[in-house]
């Protein structure tokens, strides 16, 4: 039995560790909520979600994360929110390999390896603003799901946000960002005969040849050289903390990396849904966002 599992309602069981204790019920979420913390928190101990965190299912498919600690290890914490649901779409001839090996992968293939996810209204709203060539990126992404895909049918892949946090470490990108620097890095190449792609670049010496070609040939300075490469580590190689996606999500297209495989046995409560890539487009074979939210749905 592979990835389809019957709908689990996620339980997220909140560890706590010091002496406060006021666990409540929210839904199906089991969340220590502790409003205003004033702890601090100073050790070498490693610590999980459920150490630092609390979840608590809020309005609007949101899910609010609350600190148990107002500081640990010299870090402010704050709450913020996060959607209830993260989604990866993916194609029926690559969902039979999921089925046989009961987990999706990481992609060691990018710049930031992982397992890339969606929130379905950032998604919806803010990613058919961002051009890929000649398509938005909703188009292009939904034609780059269906490469080598013979039947023509898609997947999307819904997993509850709260046991990916219990059980894994999550990254956010913009795509904006990723725009942005790939095309730098396309304009800084040229005239060289060996070219690579952005993903490439977290490499220290295919980062510092270019460096050198950019000095020498005056493109940049020294300084706006160095402030180029570790903005672009930053953002690209590393990316944003979780905490930054309500900054993030009105105006940006963002994309989440989860750092571990999933299976149905790490991660509880995966559905999965089968559709037609016809289903997404107007007969004049433009996108139809209301015919992808019922998709969502």
């Amino acid at each position: 039995m592979g990835l389809k599992v019957n709908t689990i309602k996620p339980v997220f069981n909140a560890v706590v560790s010091c002496a406060e204790k006021s666990a409540v019920k929210s839904g199906s979420i089991m969340s220590c909520v502790r409003p205003n913390p004033v702890n601090k928190l100073c050790t070498n101990k490693s610590f999980t979600f459920d150490d630092i965190y609390s979840v608590t299912r809020i309005k609007n498919g949101r899910l609010r994360i609350i600190p148990k600690f107002s500081n640990v290890n010299g870090k402010q914490l704050h709450s913020f929110e996060m959607p209830e649901y993260l989604y990866h779409v993916t194609n029926e001839e690559k969902m039979k390999l999921i089925n046989a090996t009961r987990k999706i992968k990481v992609s060691e293939n990018e710049q930031l390896p992982g397992i890339y996810l969606l929130d379905k209204e950032n998604f919806l709203k803010n990613y058919i603003n961002v051009s890929d060539e000649n398509y938005n990126l909703i188009n292009s992404m939904i034609k780059h799901a269906n490469d080598n895909n013979k039947s023509g049918n898609l997947v999307l892949i819904r997993i509850p946000t709260a046991n990916l946090l219990k059980n894994g470490k999550m990254r956010i990108r913009t795509q904006e960002d990723f725009f942005y620097f790939q095309n730098k890095i396309r304009d800084l190449q040229k005239g060289l005969k060996k070219k690579h792609l952005l993903r490439m670049f977290k490499d220290d010496t295919i980062r510092n040849d270019l460096k050198k070609h950019i000095i020498d040939n005056r493109l940049m300075t020294n300084v706006e050289a160095e402030t180029f490469f570790a903005e672009m580590k930053s953002k690209i190689h590393y990316g944003y903390g979780i905490e930054q996606f309500e900054k993030l999500e009105n105006n940006k297209a963002v994309e989440f990396i989860f750092n571990r495989d999933i299976t149905p046995d790490l991660i509880k409560g995966i559905k999965i849904r089968k559709f037609s890539i016809d289903e997404c487009y107007n007969s004049d074979g433009t996108i139809n966002i209301e015919k992808l939210r019922a998709i969502f749905e």
